[in-house]
C-alpha cells in the first residue's frame, strides 16, 4: 500500500500529483473522510452488507457473523484497514476469513 501525502497548497498538490506515475494493475482508491463517517464500519469486497454502525468494543464477528454474510466462494483471505488518527494514514492487518 502506498500513501501520497498531499502538501496543504493548491500549487504544491498541482505538482506533487503532475510528478506522480501510475503503472498498469494499480488499483488507486480516494477515499472521503466526513464526520458522519466516524461512527460506521464499511465492508468492501466479497460481502452483502456494506455499512455497519459502529460501537466501541465491536469484533469481526459482529461485522461477520458466518460465511452467508459473504456472497459465494469468498477468497480465506481478508484485510482490515484501519485510518489512524490524526492523519488518517491507513494502517493494513491482515487475517483469515476462515
Amino acid at each position: 500500500m502506498f500513501n501520497l501525502q498531499l502538501p496543504d497548497n493548491a500549487e504544491g498538490i498541482k505538482q506533487k500529483l503532475a510528478d506522480f506515475r501510475v503503472q498498469g494493475g494499480d488499483d488507486v482508491v480516494i477515499s472521503q473522510i466526513l464526520p458522519y463517517n466516524e461512527q460506521a464500519v464499511y465492508l468492501e469486497g466479497h460481502v452483502f452488507v456494506r455499512q455497519v454502525p459502529y460501537r466501541d468494543g465491536m469484533t469481526l464477528n459482529d461485522l461477520l457473523h458466518s460465511y452467508q454474510d459473504v456472497m459465494p466462494e469468498p477468497a480465506d483471505h481478508a484485510e482490515l484497514v484501519r485510518l489512524q488518527a490524526p492523519d488518517f494514514r491507513p494502517e493494513t492487518i491482515s487475517f483469515s476469513l476462515a
